[in-house]
């Protein structure tokens, strides 16, 4: 499998050369964009939603540029997509609520809240038991503000820089939770389709033709009421001149 998810939307030439004849060359191509701009919309709020049914993630980590990179496309290139990364998720993330609770602990210097004896239980998946993570701990990184969840490897050898230089000491590493793109992968998706990939592509697809006739109909019944503006002008005009 790629690296990368993309959801890529274009348009038929059957279909712009269609409302190019209904609408006018330039008409056609702001209706088709607007057409576009908004399934893209809709699609990147969609797969959040669907993304939050199965792990414990905030809307509004699993639409951060880091995770999920859109293109609208213009009125010149009538061509979007919505791609989703396979950039590492950090496990503290996935704590939820429990992060301000941590943030707390962390503030008091309560270490035996945040640096347990067992690891730490982390509930990634909301359809799933809690994860035992051993050995695993929250702290906050000594050279900067970052918080997260670390875990301690491997054998204890002497650090050789850093806080405890000369102290005997297992390394540590930063966990991640699973990605969007594992996530929708491998979950089973909704009305008969394998994935989550699979049901949001068909979704978005059934979604962009909803939208392009939405938008056809919105400008033809605009034009429509611009003509009968026009008729009437000249009508009232007409009579005043009678």
């Amino acid at each position: 499998m790629s690296s990368n998810f993309r959801i890529g939307f274009s348009i038929p030439e059957s279909t712009i050369t269609d409302m190019r004849n209904r609408l006018g060359g330039h008409k056609a191509a702001i209706a088709l964009q607007q057409a576009l701009s908004l399934t893209i919309q809709q699609g990147r709020k969609a797969i959040a939603r669907r993304l939050v049914e199965e792990v414990n993630l905030r809307v509004g980590t699993i639409t951060d540029r880091k995770y999920m990179a859109v293109s609208k496309g213009s009125w010149r290139n009538l061509k979007g997509w919505i791609k989703l990364t396979r950039r590492p998720v950090p496990m503290w993330e996935y704590l939820g609520r429990q992060r301000g609770t941590h943030l707390k602990n962390l503030a008091s210097g309560a270490w035996s809240k945040l640096r347990r004896p067992g690891g730490l239980k982390i509930a990634i998946r909301k359809k799933a038991a809690p994860e035992q993570f051993p050995k695993a701990f929250i702290a906050q990184m000594p050279t900067s503000s970052y918080v997260g969840v670390f875990q301690r490897v491997g054998v204890k050898a002497i650090m050789k820089k850093g806080k405890y230089e000369g102290q005997r000491r297992e390394k540590i590493r930063r966990l991640y939770g699973p990605t969007a793109v594992g996530v929708m992968a491998f979950a089973r998706g909704e009305e008969g389709q394998p994935t989550i990939l699979a049901e949001t592509a068909a979704k978005m697809a059934q979604r962009f033709l909803i939208n392009i006739k939405s938008k056809l109909d919105w400008m033809l019944s605009a034009a429509g009421r611009a003509t009968a503006r026009r008729k009437a002008a000249r009508l009232t005009k007409a009579i005043g001149h009678g």
